[in-house]
């Protein structure tokens, strides 16, 4: 088989045929990077600020670890949602109202963790009657650790127990007639639509509820970044609020 050969012409022509190219390729103006466009703000956006400080979420139980703020919106028990709430200004809850509440606490859960005697406890005093962990730990609340206990390790069990009653879901104590109250269905029904959380309007079948929970002082509104202070000068009350759940 005879190999064909290039004379120096046509290798020139070659060459001159790829530098051409070359030159051509060199000259085309590049791309342009342009960066992403900026995403627009989102209807919920507003509502993610609020979350449950990270530095309160230590926990290895997942419903712990996710916290009570979920897109800014209230968790409640069985797996229901709070669309929006308005906190309700501290009252005095007589003993009658006591006793309704927590037997509203225990229908929904018969759990009898040490994070819900804490809830228990702060129901006991009621929402004008904040606390700090010396008062669980002087009333004894950890009393189920055992008598053999040392100081030391009540208190080591009570801090995760407190901690767990801030972040876990709040609980319904009672329905709130829409009637009686179409101010707050109306206000928290701006809301819903304000937040994202319900743009076509609420549902007719969405409840109005006084839900509560222990809350600690100062984090009404809580955010992800907030700096929580030291165990001694923490305060925690049980805090009531409206709210239209699905």
């Amino acid at each position: 088989m005879s190999s064909r050969r290039i004379g120096p012409r046509r290798w020139r022509r070659r060459l001159d045929c790829r530098n051409d190219g070359a030159i051509r390729t060199a000259t085309r103006p590049r791309p342009q990077h342009r960066p992403p466009p900026t995403p627009a703000a989102q209807p919920n956006e507003s509502r993610r600020q609020i979350a449950t400080p990270t530095a309160l979420l230590t926990f290895r139980k997942l419903d712990c670890r996710i916290g009570r703020y979920v897109n800014g919106q209230l968790r409640v028990r069985h797996n229901r949602t709070a669309l929006a709430n308005e906190l309700i200004s501290p009252r005095a809850w007589l003993p009658a109202q006591v006793q309704a509440h927590l037997a509203a606490i225990n229908a929904s859960s018969a759990s009898q963790s040490l994070a819900r005697r804490v809830l228990a406890f702060a129901c006991t005093r009621g929402p004008c009657a904040p606390f700090s962990i010396a008062d669980l730990f002087a009333r004894q609340v950890a009393g189920a650790v055992g008598p053999r206990a040392g100081n030391k390790s009540v208190r080591t069990q009570l801090r995760p127990a407190v901690n767990a009653a801030l972040v876990g879901h709040v609980y319904v104590l009672e329905r709130v007639d829409p009637r009686r109250h179409a101010d707050v269905r109306e206000r928290l029904v701006a809301a819903a639509v304000a937040n994202g959380s319900a743009l076509r309007g609420v549902a007719s079948g969405a409840d109005l509820v006084v839900v509560a929970a222990v809350e600690m002082v100062g984090f009404e509104a809580p955010s992800a970044q907030d700096e929580v202070p030291a165990w001694a000068e923490r305060r925690f009350v049980v805090r009531e609020r409206y709210a239209i759940v699905v």
